[in-house]
């Protein structure tokens, strides 16, 4: 049942035009950052933590508005938690998540254009992340309740968790959420989902409209995860599922894509090389590798200069 799930989100997601992925975890004016790690404002992080939120970042995009007041937005982490009970009263599911959130800090400095423009960058981010929100809370809730019905509700209550970071590199927002759920199978079974959102654009992306060129990008880029899967050592390996390096090429939808200070980092999820055992698997390519590959104008995107 959990692939089914997973499938139902990514069809979800491809539909609404955002890059979505899976793979498995365990339980102002810089351009650079990370909501939900320490990192941010001191005094947000203090507003924050009275709020029942987890860190901001501000950033400031490098395009729209004046210099003095260009748009300025900042990133929030909001937990949630939702409970689903039958009528006989058995808790069926539960649904605990943390949902990022994009907001407008600075609207009054704006004229109406510019906060118009600022306020659709906003209503994309936030609309598309409800929908994906959405959906998984109406999976588990689905499938626990068919299952209490039909007398297969063994386990229950059945869960969904999630735990969200959102990593600033450039222009570039990446949004790992990593899921915990058990919707009654052998054991309980985690994913990763990961979105990338151009903030100057104001729209969901994937990986390789980074790029001056797509194709040498997407082929280089699988090159060298090939050859880092191949160095991981015999654990690896022997492990792999015999069609790894067909996987590994179509990268972009096989591997959650996040950017961060290090480079870029693609995650597979158990079953995607390998069996359950293995775990994920994450290989990072850092910028001195990805500059000849993605162009001068896609670093530049991510805050990098080109090498």
């Amino acid at each position: 049942m959990s692939g089914i799930v997973v499938e139902r989100i990514l069809a979800l997601l491809m539909a609404a035009g955002i890059f979505i992925v899976s793979a498995c975890g365990g339980p102002g004016a810089v351009n650079t950052g990370t909501v939900g790690s320490g990192g941010g404002n001191a005094a947000l992080n203090q507003e924050n933590a009275a709020n029942g939120r987890a860190n901001y970042v501000l950033m400031t995009p490098s395009a729209g508005g004046t210099a003095q007041t260009a748009p300025k937005y900042q990133f929030a982490v909001e937990e949630e938690r939702q409970e689903f009970q039958h009528k006989d009263g058995t808790l069926l599911a539960y649904y605990a998540y943390q949902r990022p959130v994009m907001e407008l800090v600075n609207a009054g400095a704006l004229s109406r254009q510019e906060k118009e423009a600022a306020q659709r960058t906003v209503d994309t981010f936030n609309s598309r992340i409800g929908e994906l929100m959405n959906s998984e809370n109406s999976a588990v809730k689905e499938y626990a309740q068919s299952d209490y019905d039909n007398g297969m509700g063994v386990g229950l209550p059945y869960y969904e968790e999630s735990e969200t970071r959102v990593t600033l590199q450039g222009q570039v927002a990446s949004v790992r959420i990593d899921h915990y759920y058990n919707m009654g199978g052998a054991h309980p079974n985690c994913d990763t989902g990961g979105l990338l959102f151009d903030v100057t654009a104001g729209q969901f992306i994937d990986p390789g409209q980074l790029a001056d060129d797509q194709k040498t990008f997407q082929q280089g880029v699988a090159e060298l995860l090939i050859e880092k899967a191949d160095s991981l050592g015999e654990a690896y390996t022997a492990g792999y599922f015999p069609d790894y390096r067909d996987t590994l090429r179509a990268w972009e939808v096989s591997g959650a894509v996040i950017f961060g200070s290090n480079g870029m980092t693609v995650i597979f999820s158990p079953y995607i090389l390998g069996p359950y055992a293995m775990g994920p698997v994450e290989l990072t390519l850092d910028y001195e590798e990805l500059s000849p590959l993605i162009g001068p104008s896609g670093m530049a995107k991510l805050g990098q200069p080109a090498r």
